[in-house]
């Protein structure tokens, strides 16, 4: 018995359903561990596609050759080109997300979405996200491609 009054006062010995819940949000999905497999091979092109209704709304091609196309859909387009730092620093900031499926809860409706698509040799791999997503990584990956967007605009638009 005095086991059992020890147990339940230290933690780490009991372990209870409240103890082990995720108490971040009720909404939020569990986070699981990717199961161990090869590193994925360097991507030679990042696109990330932003959509609304259907329709393409910006397209930013990244070249780990230093050359970016930007285009917001079929009325403008821009080439520019960008230091291996640059993709670099693109490439990290989506890094949690290069080997990995992505999926969230959608609450919100109508808000614009897209994908991330990482190209190599070998097959692509593609990532979904929608501003409408919450729960889960959702709150992360879509600050770090706000941040990316943020960085990328400014090189485009220097003069």
């Amino acid at each position: 018995m005095r086991f059992l009054a020890l147990a339940l006062l230290i933690p780490g010995l009991a372990v209870s359903p409240v103890a082990t819940r995720n108490d971040v949000s009720a909404d939020a999905a569990p986070v699981q561990a990717l199961p161990a497999g090869p590193a994925p091979r360097a991507p030679e092109r990042i696109t990330l596609t932003w959509m609304t209704w259907g329709q393409v709304r910006e397209v930013w091609v990244i070249s780990d050759g230093g050359q970016v196309r930007w285009s917001d859909g079929g009325h403008q387009e821009k080439t520019f080109t960008i230091t291996s730092a640059d993709f670099a620093r693109v490439r990290e900031g989506l890094r949690p997300y290069e080997a990995r499926d992505f999926s969230c809860e959608r609450i919100v409706p109508d808000m614009p979405y897209g994908h991330i698509v990482w190209s190599s040799d070998g097959p692509d791999h593609r990532v979904g996200f929608d501003r409408g997503c919450t729960g889960g990584d959702a709150d992360d990956l879509l600050q770090r491609l706000d941040e990316i967007r943020s960085v990328l605009t400014s090189l485009r638009d220097q003069p």
